[in-house]
C-alpha cells in the first residue's frame, strides 16, 4: 500500500495543483510549475520510490498528470520535451538514491 501510495501522490498532487490553477481567473501559476515544482516532484518521487516497477507506475501517472491536463485546460503546445527532462531528472534520482542507499547499506556491515 505504501509504494502504490508513493506512485500515486505525486500525480494527483500535480492534478490538485493544475485543477486549483485553472480556476484561478488569469493565473499564470503554472509556468511557475512547470519549471519549478514539477521537476521537484519527479526528482523527489525519483527517490523516494524503491522498485523499479512502481517507478514506472510512478512516473507514467505523473507525466499523464501532466501531459493532460496541460493540454485540456490551458491549450498549451506540447509539453512533451519538458515532461521528457523531467523523466530523465527522476530516472537519474532514482539509480543514484539506490546507489547511495546500497553502499550505505554496505558500509554498515
Amino acid at each position: 500500500m505504501k509504494k502504490m501510495l508513493s506512485a500515486i501522490l505525486p500525480g494527483l498532487l500535480v492534478v490538485i495543483f493544475m485543477g486549483i490553477d485553472s480556476k484561478l481567473p488569469d493565473s499564470k501559476n503554472v509556468i511557475g510549475g512547470i519549471y519549478l515544482f514539477f521537476p521537484i516532484i519527479f526528482i523527489i518521487q525519483g527517490i523516494f520510490l524503491n522498485s523499479t516497477k512502481t517507478m514506472v507506475i510512478g512516473f507514467l501517472l505523473s507525466s499523464i498528470a501532466i501531459i493532460l491536463p496541460i493540454s485540456l485546460w490551458y491549450n498549451l503546445s506540447s509539453i512533451i520535451p519538458a515532461v521528457i527532462v523531467y523523466l530523465i531528472l527522476g530516472v537519474t534520482a532514482f539509480y543514484l538514491s539506490n546507489k547511495f542507499k546500497k553502499t550505505s547499506i554496505s558500509k554498515q556491515m
